[in-house]
């Protein structure tokens, strides 16, 4: 019995070393595999890193942009079948509940931007240039993110400043004041770190600029009532002479033409790489609705489309209510308002022309966003609006100028004049003398329809009741 303890004595010490030899041996790093802890610290990781924001953010903008564009009194939500993209429909109507899907879209994707944002935030150490600029950059997009969540959903949204651990994941409201301290003080960080464009004409500069965190400073700051403030920092961004209105021709402002141009200070790249397209629905939407692949078509759209596609979803049929604004300013031959919208009667006189009944929503087109051929890349694949490389454009030019108009009413009205006498110079309209908020409220209006700034606008000026109490006796 002795031997045999002795000998079950020595097997297990042999175990033992040996499965320790072994672990020794098989203890070998894993190739391709990067753990939290051991990323975001050279440069090109913290440039990885922010690379994810920016495509979250792409990403956030085009499913805020249709859900504005509805809520606004800009547009009726169109279409072959009324019915199709229900939740957009019932958007338009005023009938909806949390549980609409463009809803929770938008607000499951703001906080995932946030997140990738806080991950920058917290990880990257800011001890080189390029690492304070991704920090910049991810303090910018946090701010922008809940600057609409905000005007969307009101300042008591839940507010996440950093990466939660496991026993914070249920975030309460936040407190009075919180969600705007939080704005204001990531855009005054962004500002001090970011670049400015080289010059008014300058089309490298492709990432957020100091002043495109200025141009949100200074609508946050408008949001809370803090015009002082807003006109100070607006000012700041037009005195930088960095930026003019665009003196392309107006109707080519949202296409590929106008990319990166002067006018534009924060857009959302989409490259012209036709191996890597990605779908535009936004303009997909906004084009005009045909015959083409819909079988079941009421209308049919004919014509010279050698420089027209005459292919889209017919969803934004802009509404007489915005037609009838523009001719009280304009008349009816106005340049912005034929650059922005046609009646079926002028889409006729031009050739291109409506066979069989035409719905009551499509007696007026988009003009300001027509599918053109030459916003396509060449060779891409897919459905021919889904290879468009236009820009989506967050913020322009035309807005900060109305914008710093707005903040600067009863201090400066010189500067309000001269800003909203530029908008209205660029479209041929006569200059105003001391302006009013209604002026300014008519400009924005018709300047910025279908960019997705109107229902932000009458939310803000607490016009919304008696704009939108109709809105949902839409006839569908």
């Amino acid at each position: 019995m002795k031997t045999y303890n002795t000998i079950l004595t020595v097997v297990a010490l042999m175990l033992v070393f040996g499965a320790n030899g072994c672990a020794d041996k098989l203890d070998i790093p894993q190739n391709g595999s990067i753990t939290q802890a051991s990323f975001y610290q050279t440069d090109e990781d913290a440039e990885s890193a922010i690379s994810t924001v920016y495509s979250s953010w792409r990403g956030n903008f085009s499913d805020r942009l249709p859900l504005l564009t509805l809520l606004a009194d800009e547009v009726t939500k169109g279409g072959t079948n009324k019915q199709w993209f229900s939740d957009w429909k019932n958007l338009n109507s005023f009938d909806f509940a949390s549980n609409n899907n463009l809803v929770t879209a938008y607000y499951q994707d703001a906080y995932r931007l946030i997140y990738y944002c806080n991950l920058v935030i917290d990880n990257v150490k800011d001890d080189s240039s390029v690492k304070k600029q991704c920090i910049a950059e991810a303090k910018f997009f946090r701010a922008y993110t809940y600057f609409h969540l905000a005007a969307l959903w009101g300042e008591h949204v839940p507010v996440v400043d950093h990466l939660l651990s496991a026993d914070e994941y249920h975030v309460s409201n936040s407190a009075d004041g919180a969600l705007w301290k939080l704005v204001e003080q990531d855009l005054k960080d962004a500002i001090s770190a970011l670049p400015s464009k080289n010059g008014v004409n300058d089309k490298s500069q492709f990432r957020v600029t100091a002043e495109a965190a200025k141009a949100y400073l200074g609508k946050a700051y408008l949001w809370q009532g803090k015009k002082s403030d807003a006109a100070k920092v607006l000012d700041e961004v037009i005195e930088s002479g960095l930026y003019k209105l665009w003196d392309g021709e107006y109707d080519l402002i949202a296409h590929v033409a106008a990319n990166n141009c002067s006018e534009k200070v924060l857009e959302a790249q989409i490259p012209n790489d036709p191996a890597n397209y990605r779908t535009n629905n936004i303009n997909r939407s906004n084009g005009w609705l045909s015959n083409i692949g819909f079988s079941t078509q009421k209308m049919k759209l004919t014509g010279d489309w050698n420089k027209i596609l005459a292919s889209g979803e017919g969803y934004f049929a802009p509404r007489k209510e915005l037609y009838d604004a523009f001719v009280a300013e304009e008349g009816e031959n106005g340049y912005r308002l034929n650059a922005t919208l046609r009646t079926a009667d002028q889409l006729a006189a031009i050739g291109i022309i409506s066979n069989g009944e035409l719905p009551d929503h499509d007696l007026y087109f988009n003009w300001k966003n027509r599918i053109l051929k030459a916003d396509l890349m060449a060779g891409a694949g897919g459905r021919g609006t889904d290879n468009m490389y236009i820009n989506y454009c967050d913020i322009r030019y035309a807005e900060v100028l109305l914008l710093a108009a707005e903040a600067n009413l009863g201090s400066n009205q010189a500067k309000a004049d001269k800003y909203v006498n530029e908008v209205r110079t660029r479209a041929k309209l006569p200059a105003k003398s001391n302006v009013t908020l209604n002026d300014v409220k008519i400009e924005k209006r018709l300047e910025l329809c279908y960019e997705g700034v109107r229902y932000m606008d009458v939310i803000r000026w607490g016009d919304a009741y008696a704009l939108m109490k109709d809105q949902g006796k839409v006839n569908y």
